[in-house]
């Protein structure tokens, strides 16, 4: 259980650093093509509209975040200290660390749900394929090291 939580927070790391890498638009509102990258938001709100599809990652740093019913997210969904309303489908995993996550009936999550210190709400309908983790993580031990060895 340890390594799969592990795996999930390099995983969460590793699209946190590529989003900020490959910084996209914060809206999902305009234009009538499909979205073809990655979206990062700091501290602002990100809807994505119904029949719209994301094809990336979506990464938000204390803001707010729609999915309205029959939208798509093909990517993970990553929240620091913000709140996210899933009406629609993530092909990847949902991760939010504080804050609120509000699933409602229609919502799917083809992966797993990661929410440490953090509020869900599953409304009866809500699918999650994955692992659903919402406990504290425990922190890494570095006990077993010397007094002159050093951590990167």
């Amino acid at each position: 259980m340890t390594n799969k939580r592990s795996t999930i927070v390099g995983i969460c790391l590793t699209i946190l650093f590529f989003s900020l890498v490959f910084t996209g638009p914060a809206s999902a509102s305009s234009g009538a093509k499909p979205l073809l990258d990655d979206e990062v938001v700091f501290f602002g709100t990100y809807t994505l509209e119904s029949g719209k599809t994301l094809n990336g990652n979506l990464v938000v740093f204390g803001g707010v975040v729609s999915l309205e019913v029959d939208s798509t997210v093909r990517g993970d969904v990553v929240i620091f200290g913000g709140n996210v309303t899933a009406d629609g489908e993530i092909t990847k995993n949902l991760v939010a660390i504080g804050g609120v996550v509000s699933l409602s009936g229609t919502a799917v999550v083809h992966g797993d749900l990661l929410a440490p210190a953090t509020v869900v709400q599953r409304d009866e309908g809500a699918v999650i394929f994955g692992q659903i983790i919402t406990e504290n993580i425990p922190p890494v031990s570095y006990t077993h090291l010397r007094a002159h060895e050093t951590v990167l």
